[in-house]
Parts: structure tokens; C-alpha cells; sequence
């Protein structure tokens, strides 16, 4: 069962995808930097750019590089908030 911590997570990253990639729904298993059409290195830093904002954290060049998809980005949330 996932905390209350881990629902709010998704819920304010859902919303950003939502935003960026002006999605109707988010199906977090599927979403990675293939399966969304514009999901171009412009949409990418603003993705980047929105999850510092929406956190309050600093993502390094390495994790930039590596947040390809849904998942993996609540991977690093996490671990920021360890």
C-alpha cells in the first residue's frame, strides 16, 4: 500500500506530465521519453524545470540525463526524500 507521502507524490507529478505533455491521463507504467511523442530535450528541461519548482529540490546533470520516464522520476523523488 503506498503512503500518503508516495499518493502526494504522484498526484503533483501526474499533473506536471499532464501539463508538459498535455496528456489527458497518465498511466505511469508506459510513460517513458519513447512512448510520448513530444517529449523532445526542450520538454524535458521544462519537465525538469517543474519538478524543482512543484518539490523545492536541485536535480544534478547526471540525474537530468537519466529521469527517461515516470517511473524513474518517482525513483528520485524518493530518494530526495529519504
Amino acid at each position: 500500500m503506498k503512503s500518503k507521502k508516495d499518493k502526494d507524490i504522484n498526484k503533483i507529478l501526474s499533473q506536471i506530465f499532464k501539463k508538459i505533455f498535455k496528456l489527458k491521463r497518465v498511466n505511469s507504467n508506459k510513460l517513458n521519453y519513447e512512448s510520448v511523442p513530444n517529449w523532445d530535450s526542450l520538454a524535458h528541461m521544462q519537465l525538469v524545470s517543474q519538478i524543482e519548482k512543484k518539490f523545492r529540490i536541485n536535480i544534478n546533470e547526471i540525474d537530468i540525463s537519466t529521469i527517461t520516464s515516470y517511473n524513474k522520476i518517482i525513483k528520485l523523488l524518493k530518494k530526495k526524500y529519504e
